[in-house]
């Protein structure tokens, strides 16, 4: 199997990041993942976006999951995407500031 494949199980400790607007036939809200390991169709240093499955399967109308890849560096155009927080990630900020607030 491809090294670099993306299934469902190696999407899930991946960044998620949210479509900011409709574009390459996509609808607005399209979750990529940043897949920093794949330097074969992406780059070596910043690996590369891949449209995400959801929960293993197509989203909505769109194409599978990997089969649009944009170089990482679309991530941080605010134009573009918006990182998706997890919960995990919500709870340790509120730690945190719980922490600093005492």
């Amino acid at each position: 199997m491809y090294k670099y494949y993306l299934s469902s199980e190696r999407q899930e400790e991946m960044d998620r990041y949210i479509l900011q607007q409709e574009a390459f036939g996509l609808p607005k809200g399209t979750i990529f993942v940043h897949d920093k390991e794949d330097n074969i169709v992406g780059s070596i240093a910043a690996g590369c976006l891949k449209l995400a499955w959801d929960n293993g399967n197509c989203q909505e109308k769109a194409p599978c999951g990997g089969t649009y890849i944009l170089h990482a560096s679309a991530k941080d155009n605010p134009n573009w995407f918006k990182k998706e927080v997890s919960i995990k990630e919500e709870m340790k900020r509120k730690i945190i500031e719980f922490v600093q607030s005492l």
